[in-house]
């Protein structure tokens, strides 16, 4: 046990008991001395402080590296985003149209085989294939354009701020 139970005095409980068949509750009166404090516990403090952090000033050369490597920064995102519209859109594009033309041909195959057969054949929905194969194809580029640009950015911060701005 710790010390801080061996010094404590037992507590006094009192229950008023009385027989069963009385309905009346049975109400406990308990008395915890608090003479005995625990001195070792620190109380806890709190600083205020009225300082506020002030940007440091740049000097002028800072200024303007500062301002053309924002300039090329948004230059650089516009490019690459450019590049990633025209990729995916040509990307797009050919698997678009790749997935409908071979879905078509597959169907009038298939269809013309079923009809010999004697049989029914459903047709593949490729129209709705190849739209969803085109929005992948150009939400790809454009997500690898956004980690081009940011890699870009990265490196223009790196030659024209440095590391810590």
């Amino acid at each position: 046990m710790t010390s801080v139970f061996q010094d404590m005095p037992p507590t006094n409980i009192t229950t008023n008991v009385k027989p069963a068949n009385v309905s009346q509750p049975i109400v406990e009166k308990r008395e915890i001395p608090s003479t005995k404090v625990q001195e070792s516990v620190p109380s806890d403090t709190v600083e205020l402080s009225t300082k506020t952090n002030k940007k440091e000033k740049k000097g002028v050369i800072k200024s303007i590296k500062g301002f053309i490597a924002s300039i090329k920064k948004t230059l650089t995102a516009i490019a690459e985003y450019a590049k990633g519209a025209a990729k995916g859109t040509v990307a797009a594009a050919v698997i678009g149209s790749l997935i409908y033309t071979f879905g078509n041909v597959f169907n009038s195959i298939k269809s013309k085989a079923s009809q010999k057969a004697g049989t029914e054949f459903k047709n593949i929905p490729n129209k709705p294939i190849a739209i969803v194969a085109a929005v992948i194809a150009f939400a790809a580029n454009i997500w690898i354009a956004s980690l081009n640009s940011t890699e870009k950015q990265s490196e223009i911060d790196h030659r024209w701020t440095g590391h810590n701005n």
